[in-house]
């Protein structure tokens, strides 16, 4: 949802952005390494969650330190989403002569999120087909995933038909095998409302504005049911996408000075930490409300960063700008892979803590080369966006055609 005050938002307006200027608001290089840094993290952290948690516990400060770090990545995403949808549907506009054209956004959309999904699914039935033939661990209930004293983050592989239809339709399929999905199923509803309400801002017509008004209530009801993190992490979405109509002079908000933002955050932040430490632990007692806003808190932190500082340390990581290259793959790829590689060296990993570890270094360099060499050929957003576009218009012309011919059937 790009806009939240739509009086002050004038999307038709020449923008007044240089290319320049636009390098300096988010350059790729920080943009990929940002991205890098946040799937290198929550793939670290699943791979202590799957093969080490079962081992150390719950309650050890590793695993409470990894599941927060992971917790802050997955914040980080949605962040710079926010922030680049917005920018795309600003773009959208200005291409278009102060129109919105739903189609090739739809198009992008598709082209970005689906390939790499279809392949993940792919991957996770060829797993799952492996897994039952030989009869390997995790296959039934009889014969589950066990390592370690603590249970496992995963008993069983299993795959049903309902998942894959639900995975499809980005709602909440496959999540037993691949968890991570869930914060893409609720960033797929955010981008449904982004669109609508993009195209209801520029609809011309009152009857127009009302059928797509009906799709942008009918969008937000379907996001909050997807499950109960998407308001929350629809407002941090929100942050990225403010910060790009700031950026773009789109709302009128003179930016403080960013250094003293910074030190400020930094403060609250650790002072909040210190008179509460269990804010940032998995099992902490504090209110919904109270970590629901240190969170946000924590949001605004690293909007300040990403698109302040990140751009000038962006050229010392190299390796964290690969790993952005093909991130979203690696993020979608990782949970199956690891929960593989526990099923087929099962007997392996349950000899020692140590040997735990040595698989699950293993799972994570193999979900390191699968995501980079199939997002060589699937996150190619152009190969696919000019032949789904295609379809798209095609598709609505066959329903308008249909709608047509019922009125003037209806009216004679």
């Amino acid at each position: 949802m790009p806009h939240i005050q739509s009086s002050t938002v004038c999307l038709g307006e020449e923008m007044p952005i240089t290319a320049e200027k636009t390098a300096l608001i988010m350059p790729d290089k920080g943009k990929s390494t940002a991205r890098g840094i946040a799937a290198l993290v929550v793939v670290i952290a699943h791979m202590h969650q799957i093969f080490l948690t079962p081992y150390l516990g719950p309650q050890h400060r590793a695993a409470q330190a990894f599941s927060f770090m992971a917790d802050q990545s997955v914040m980080i995403f949605f962040i710079i989403s926010g922030f680049l949808i917005t920018h795309s549907i600003i773009e959208n506009i200005k291409r278009n002569q102060g129109q919105f054209d739903i189609v090739a956004y739809a198009a992008s959309r598709i082209a970005r999120i689906y390939p790499p999904l279809c392949f993940a699914v792919l991957l996770s039935i060829i797993f799952y087909s492996v897994i039952c033939f030989f009869s390997l661990p995790g296959s039934s209930a009889d014969f589950p995933f066990g390592i370690g004293a603590f249970p496992p983050t995963r008993e069983i592989y299993v795959i049903s038909w309902a998942d894959l239809k639900n995975t499809l339709f980005m709602h909440n399929g496959l999540l037993e095998v691949n968890g991570p999905l869930w914060s893409l199923f609720v960033e797929w509803r955010i981008y449904i409302l982004a669109g609508t309400l993009a195209w209801l801002i520029k609809a011309n017509g009152t009857m127009q504005k009302i059928i797509i008004f009906g799709i942008f209530i009918y969008s937000c009801r379907k996001l909050l049911n997807i499950n109960e993190h998407s308001l929350f992490y629809l407002q941090v979405w929100l942050i990225g996408s403010i910060t790009s109509l700031v950026l773009h002079k789109l709302l009128k908000w003179k930016l403080p000075n960013r250094k003293f933002v910074l030190i400020v955050l930094c403060l609250i932040i650790l002072g909040w930490v210190c008179s509460t430490p269990d804010l940032i632990t998995a099992g902490g007692t504090n209110s919904s409300f109270q970590r629901s806003a240190f969170r946000l808190l924590t949001c605004v932190f690293w909007c300040s960063l990403l698109f302040y500082r990140l751009p000038a340390i962006a050229k010392q990581i190299p390796l964290a700008r690969w790993l952005g290259n093909f991130s979203y793959s690696l993020y979608i790829l990782h949970f199956p892979i690891m929960l593989f590689f526990l099923s087929v060296f099962h007997t392996f990993a349950t000899q020692s803590f140590y040997r735990c570890l040595i698989v699950g270094v293993l799972s994570v360099i193999a979900s390191v080369v699968t995501a980079n060499l199939s997002a060589r050929l699937l996150e190619t957003k152009q190969v696919f966006q000019s032949r789904i576009e295609t379809c798209l218009i095609l598709g609505v012309k066959i329903l308008k055609n249909i709608f047509y011919r019922r009125r003037r059937y209806f009216a004679h």
